[in-house]
């Protein structure tokens, strides 16, 4: 789908909202830094190889949560300029 979409300006769709929502918190806001990013992991994925899977798993679990909380937030940061409480409850449903 990816193929498809992208000669007509599409951005790269390979991976959820709280992808796109922690890349736009930490700083990106071009396509070119969610080109930048792919090209980083493939580059890192052919030169390190299955070294690189050893190194994941060392990576501090804490570290991942405090990610995922601040996406987590950022996306919840959307029922701020909602009026109606009852669409603050759709939304965080």
């Amino acid at each position: 789908l990816n193929l498809l979409c992208l000669p007509f300006g599409a951005m790269p769709m390979c991976h959820g909202c709280g992808g796109l929502a922690s890349q736009y918190l930490f700083g990106a806001r071009t396509q070119m830094s969610v080109l930048l990013l792919g090209l980083g992991k493939m580059a890192l994925a052919v030169l390190l190889g299955p070294s690189l899977l050893i190194l994941l798993q060392h990576f501090p679990s804490p570290l991942l949560a405090v990610f995922l909380l601040m996406s987590g937030l950022e996306l919840g940061s959307t029922c701020r300029d909602m009026q109606p409480k009852m669409e603050v409850l759709v939304v965080l449903l």
